[in-house]
């Protein structure tokens, strides 16, 4: 009284000499866990994915902005706004050294920033917002990139020949001065989801 009963059982088997399990190259044996270790052995969960999309994981990683602007105020008030926007910010004086700093982020040279959209104004020295697009189109096409910069033009001039002659160059957008810096965060939003989708 009291106390469970046991039992035992004999079975007799023939053992299969030089017989020794094998697996397919991806299985794994399973160990059946008995009472004592049971608690032990445990399932590895497999790595949950994000759920947010693509497109809002990559909206975690600060983008760098090139602008490329001769007028030292401009320069200060166009990274201003970036900046605030959540953008990291490298400055160019003239369209050749935009050129120059794109081409050298193209190539892979050590210390280039990497480059994920130009801001780019229409009239400086040296070489045009204009002539500068155009160099960076042709480099693009030669080193066989696939996905162009997004550059968005940013003028003073309000005409419509600037406007069509800076799409007509390779430029995606073309906003003019005084811009509303809302409009400006938002065109590069989006020019930037865009190639990141």
């Amino acid at each position: 009284p009291g106390h469970g009963s046991s039992f035992s059982f004999a079975f007799k088997c023939k053992t299969l000499p030089n017989l020794s399990p094998s697996f397919p190259s991806n299985e794994v044996p399973l160990n059946i866990p008995t009472p004592h270790h049971a608690n032990i052995l445990t399932s590895i969960p497999s790595p949950r994915k994000s759920s947010l999309p693509s497109s809002s994981l990559s909206a975690l990683i600060p983008r760098h902005i090139l602008i490329v602007e001769d007028n030292a105020v401009n320069q200060k008030i166009i990274k201003r706004h970036l900046e605030a926007g959540g953008f990291k910010c490298s400055i160019a004086d003239n369209g050749h050294i935009g050129f120059t700093l794109f081409k050298s982020f193209v190539d892979g040279e050590q210390d280039a920033p990497a480059i994920d959209l130009i801001i780019m104004d229409l009239e400086m020295p040296v070489m045009g917002g204009i002539q500068a697009t155009k160099c960076i189109r042709e480099l693009e096409k030669e080193r066989s990139r696939t996905v162009p910069i997004p550059i968005i033009g940013l003028s003073g001039n309000a005409r419509q020949k600037y406007h069509d002659a800076a799409i007509d160059a390779g430029m995606q957008r073309y906003l003019t001065k005084p811009y509303v810096k809302e409009e400006l965060i938002a065109a590069v939003n989006l020019h930037i989801q865009a190639i990141v989708m």
